[in-house]
Parts: structure tokens; sequence; C-alpha cells
């Protein structure tokens, strides 16, 4: 599918609710063609070139760069819709990561997610369809704090076992990535991942409920 096809693609237009708290509407809605009335609903949909705009709105909006790693710190398990459910419900912490890496993209269409074990480590890899820009950093970056946190509140495990690997260059400071991840995170390899020991999947998940993860999983 190419750039233009892509672009066109319907998401949620939850996480743009949430920016217009960070944000002036006006400015942050520049070139989207949409208003902050548009965002009154909270089941709007929106198309991925105009979620695309108002990101890239926020590389020249926002005081500090790694604003971003903040704001999705406050997202954890929230906001997600039923993947929200099917996380905190989840049966084991392997489970959980397969439903996020399974249904995630289809709230944001322009990524595609995979995971993958290499010996004994897990891959949960985030692959952008296309060139995302100056947005990539954030775009890659916010999945990855969204699991992380994930991870550490419902399963409690040492994030200094696990590592990050990203396919580009630092685009912050250095302090700012150990500010936020709570693992090592290593720059131009050959994929954008969070690595954790294979063995973590087989952790219970101690809110485990059958008849609501059944349900959840109905409604991804």
């Amino acid at each position: 599918m190419d750039t233009s096809k892509i672009e066109q693609l319907q998401m949620p237009a939850t996480y743009g609710q949430h920016l217009l708290r960070l944000f002036d509407p006006e400015e942050l809605l520049a070139g989207t063609g949409l208003s902050a009335e548009d965002f009154s609903d909270p089941d709007r949909r929106i198309s991925v070139g105009q979620a695309l705009q108002y990101v890239r709105n926020t590389q020249n909006l926002a005081k500090d760069p790694a604003w971003y790693l903040a704001w999705a710190s406050t997202l954890a398990d929230h906001f997600h819709g039923p993947i929200s459910v099917a996380l905190m419900s989840a049966p084991t912490l392997g489970d959980g990561l397969d439903i996020f890496l399974r249904y995630f993209p289809s709230r944001i269409p322009y990524m595609h997610m995979q995971s993958r074990n290499e010996g004994d480590e897990y891959f949960a890899e985030l692959c952008p369809l296309f060139d995302l820009g100056i947005a990539t950093a954030m775009l890659i970056e916010t999945p990855l704090i969204i699991v992380q946190q994930h991870l550490d509140t419902v399963y409690n495990v040492d994030l200094s076992d696990a590592h990050l690997v990203l396919e580009y260059s630092p685009t912050l400071a250095l302090d700012k990535y150990s500010q936020y991840f709570k693992c090592p995170v290593t720059f131009e390899r050959s994929s954008n991942a969070l690595v954790i020991p294979s063995a973590w999947r087989e952790l219970p998940n101690l809110g485990y409920s059958e008849s609501t993860w059944s349900h959840a999983i109905q409604q991804c």
C-alpha cells in the first residue's frame, strides 16, 4: 500500500483529544482541516494524514523536545479502547503483548508491529509503513513507553534486564532517554524493538479474568 493510501486510512481521534489539553488547538490543528469541536465526539475518527500533521505540528510547539515521553507515560494502560482491557485481564505477560502487537496498529495504521524470538530474548518490534519524517522518534517511542509502563506496573519486572533498540540516532539528549526509559537504549540498530527475556512471557497476570479477557478479545 502506498503512502497516499495509508494517509487516507481512518483511526481513532483519542490521542488528538489528549494533545488538545497540551497545546493551543488552533496551532496544533493547523493544516489538518480539523477544529477542536471535531474532537468532542469520543468516537470520532480521523485520517492518518490528519493525525500525522498535528503530530508534526507538536514538534514546533513543544518547549521541551522530550515532552512526548512524559506524555506517553501518562497513557500507560488507558485510552486504548478494548486493547487496554485485554492488557489488564490477559492470562500472562506474553498473551497481553501478543494482543497489543496484533491489534494496536489498528489504532495507528501507519505502523506494523510484530514479534520474534532470538535465542533467549523476545523482540517486540515496531515497523513504520513509510517514512514518518520528523515525527519518527515520537511515533516509535510513545508505544514503547506504553508497553514499558504496562510491564512495570502489572508485572513488576526488573526492566534493567530488558533493553531497547532503535534504528535511528538519538534525537534527544541522552539523559532524557535514561530519565524515561527504565532499560538501556541503543541506537543505529537494525530494528525498533523492546527486547525482553523470553521467560517473562510466562509470567502470570494476577489480574487475569477469563470472562473479561474473552470479551475484550472479541471487541479488539
